[in-house]
């Protein structure tokens, strides 16, 4: 597990990177990392919203999307979540990409 000073560095990523922006894609590369929802309905409640402020609950981020529901970041042993530029080369890591308006992209990584 994360230690909680590395949580509240991902809430600054996604605080920097993603706080209101749309999100014009969202790219589930493995589906096994998805808890209580599909691919399809990740996308279908994303796309097109507003991230909000994140906020977080001990070691699991929310962050609310406009008018859909939250999305809930767990990070794992190994997980993180990176900022990057559209064009920078994908990681092989990379489990789901939220692709942002402003040309930026949030990854996250396990």
């Amino acid at each position: 597990m994360p230690e909680l000073p590395d949580v509240e560095g991902f809430r600054d990523v996604l605080n920097t990177c993603g706080r209101g922006r749309r999100v014009r894609r969202v790219d589930v590369r493995d589906t096994g990392v998805l808890r209580g929802v599909t691919a399809q309905r990740l996308r279908r409640e994303v796309e097109g919203r507003r991230l909000g402020r994140p906020w977080r609950h001990g070691k699991v981020l929310v962050v609310p999307v406009d008018d859909g529901p939250a999305l809930v970041w767990h990070f794992g042993m190994t997980g993180e979540l990176v900022c990057a530029g559209a064009d920078d080369p994908p990681d092989a890591h990379d489990r789901v990409v939220l692709a942002l308006d402003g040309e930026r992209q949030l990854r996250y990584r396990d």
